[in-house]
């Protein structure tokens, strides 16, 4: 039966899943603390088609997505903001240059972008006027290939810039009510099995607090999909924030005809409702198989994870494995500390689904190290006529985190020594050893399915500083090859324009530690920002075989979208409302540096 004919006959039914959980505990060796861990069911899905759902939304008053929330109270984060503009931070980079340049400027490195096009913004009606628009992008290898979802709609969209499906809503996307209060969507594709994968949360800041999953029925993203509602377990009363989306396609969930290889990773940080206090981090360890079957099945979930220094892990980055053609023998999760430090922490999960049939339980293991600079808490941003008034958050890895080629691609945002915000990229390579052969024993079915990440280390670390200008919001995307580009917020005081835009710098393979030029505005700000909330990621992905204009491309390139201050009048906002850019470039040719 193909997924066209099959979502026909369910289309329309809502069999919306019952969760249940058998708590149970886990060790993490290499954390030296327990780790409450356990499973979980995921009943039947909702079926839904894209293409079929209305492109309107009644308006709404403006409104403002709170800022993600941290282990301090608002006052208490006020003043570590008031304490970072007045400070200078340690990074000892030199700046790169005074801006990002346009795409005409002479002598630039940095390939431009060959797709450059306007995404959703904030004029939308079905974005429904609400600030920020967090990014979430996903481009498969189909004739339909780019996914955008910001806060609160999402749209399909060719390479040359035309919308093929949308704005819809999050929450018709999801067959939710349109008074449910959703945010912070995530997306990836599938290159392996050829789907696309969106999350996001949806809560009512009581006793309903939901992770919500949407898989493609195929390769496009116009058509259909199951979504399944997942409920929060083991905590009653506890609001998930900040979902951030990883996977693999390695492992294999036994128990269906048709099996998928892989599982996707989402973790979130746990809040009381009833208290506004910090719990602990969740993660939840998800079979491909059983979602992309439209079926139920068992998870695996981890919450009370501690950091080896004994501190309560938070917003861990999941990876995203991405290449067909690799295959870890573990998921790695990245952390920074959201106040600033000299380490990172590396987490792996191995052995997903052993506890399906009966076997061991997931394998858990994290190592803490240092890195080149310490970073510190920014401050947020400036704009002329405005010091810091434009949210940066704080030090956490925001955007995706990438596995290619062994290492882990991240990037964090840091006060400088200039007053001001750099983002800092990282490249990381974690070791695995053979096998844990107390939870996998070393003869048996499980034989080495169980690896521990036992060492971790920095092996590039760029400063990418504009002096007093600000750059935030840096997420890196590496190529197949092992090129970078990193696509980032920018704005300050004093250059030739300030407003928030949007920038991207790309970095070889072969070139190391460093940049060849300052970077390129793919997005000029065009008007002062009054709304000061920001967005708290930007959104990068693997793309290119199979979509590109030409049709002739040779391999996968870097795609990359987020905010930027744009004009006009957008509902409640002014001029000061945002709009999002979509780009995507590659390295062609061996002369380029």
């Amino acid at each position: 039966m193909s997924h066209h004919r099959y979502l026909n006959r369910v289309l329309g039914t809502a069999c919306w899943f019952a969760a249940t959980a058998a708590v149970v505990a886990v060790v993490s060796p290499a954390v030296g603390q327990t780790a409450q861990g356990g499973v979980a069911q995921i009943g039947a899905p909702h079926m839904v088609n894209l293409s079929q759902l209305p492109t309107t939304a009644r308006p709404f008053a403006q409104r403002v997505i709170p800022r993600p929330r941290r282990p301090v109270s608002d006052s208490q984060f006020a003043a570590m903001k008031a304490q970072a503009a007045a400070q200078r931070g340690p990074l000892t980079v030199e700046p790169v240059g005074t801006a990002p340049q346009l795409p005409s400027a002479p002598g630039r490195e940095t390939p431009g972008a060959t797709i450059n096009f306007n995404g959703d913004n904030q004029s939308e009606v079905a974005c429904q006027d609400v600030t920020p628009g967090d990014q979430a992008l996903a481009i498969g290898d189909g004739s339909n290939p780019i996914l955008q979802a910001v806060n609160l709609c999402l749209s399909v969209w060719s390479p040359a810039g035309a919308r093929l499906a949308g704005p819809v809503t999050l929450q018709s996307f999801f067959g939710l009510p349109s008074s449910t209060f959703v945010s912070d969507p995530r997306a990836l594709y599938d290159w392996y099995n050829h789907r696309f994968i969106v999350i996001m949360l949806d809560t009512d800041f009581a006793s309903s607090n939901n992770y919500d999953i949407a898989v493609s029925l195929s390769d496009d993203p116009t058509a259909g999909y199951c979504t399944y509602r997942i409920p929060v377990v083991f905590t009653s009363n506890a609001l998930p924030d900040f979902p951030r989306l990883g996977q693999d396609h390695t492992a294999t969930y036994p128990g269906f005809a048709t099996s998928y290889p892989g599982a996707i990773y989402i973790a979130s940080n746990l809040f009381s409702n009833t208290t506004g206090s910090f719990l602990y981090e969740d993660w939840l360890v998800i079979g491909k198989s059983f979602l992309y079957n439209c079926a139920g099945g068992s998870y695996w979930v981890f919450n009370n994870l501690h950091n080896p220094d004994g501190s309560l892990a938070f917003t861990s980055q999941p990876a995203n494995v991405w290449s067909p053609y690799e295959i870890p023998r573990a998921e790695f999760f990245l952390e920074s500390y959201w106040n600033g430090g000299n380490k990172l922490v590396a987490w792996a999960v191995s052995n997903p689904f052993g506890f399906v049939s009966g076997g061991p339980s997931p394998e858990l293991s994290a190592i803490q190290f240092n890195t080149v600079n310490a970073y510190t808490f920014p401050p947020n941003a400036s704009q002329p006529g405005a010091a810091n008034s434009i949210d940066t958050n704080d030090a956490r890895i925001s955007g995706e985190v990438t596995y290619n080629s062994g290492y882990l691609h991240a990037a964090l945002t840091s006060a400088n020594p200039s007053g001001s915000s750099s983002v800092v990229i990282y490249k990381v390579r974690p070791i695995l050893n053979r096998n844990d052969d107390t939870n996998c024993p070393s003869t048996g079915s499980f034989f080495n399915a169980c690896p521990q990440i036992t060492a971790a280390s920095v092996e590039d670390e760029t400063t990418l500083g504009y002096g007093g200008n600000f750059a935030y919001f840096g997420t890196p995307q590496p190529d197949v090859e092992g090129n970078v580009t990193t696509v980032f917020n920018f704005s300050g005081p004093s250059c030739g324009v300030c407003y928030a835009g949007l920038g991207y710098i790309s970095q070889r393979a072969t070139g190391g530690s460093s940049f060849v030029d300052d970077g390129i505005f793919i997005q000029q700000g065009l008007a002062f920002y009054n709304q000061g909330r920001w967005g708290d990621y930007t959104a990068v992905a693997p793309a290119g075989v199979g979509y590109l204009p030409n049709g002739n491309v040779a391999k996968p390139g870097m795609g990359f979208s987020g905010m930027y201050a744009n004009s006009g009048n957008c509902f409640g906002a002014g001029s000061g409302c945002w709009g999002t850019k979509f780009g995507f470039n590659r390295f062609t040719a061996p002369t380029q540096p």
